[in-house]
């Protein structure tokens, strides 16, 4: 697995890494149906 420790991941992408699944399908969801 790729490490995302670098400075080639965005910062909003660290944060969904650091999501509660669920929510981040219910942002996931949201995010598409817009």
């Amino acid at each position: 697995m790729a490490d995302f420790g670098g400075s080639n991941t965005p910062p909003e992408f660290k944060d969904l890494w650091q999501t509660p699944l669920p929510l981040f399908k219910a942002l996931d969801l949201n995010s598409f149906s817009k």
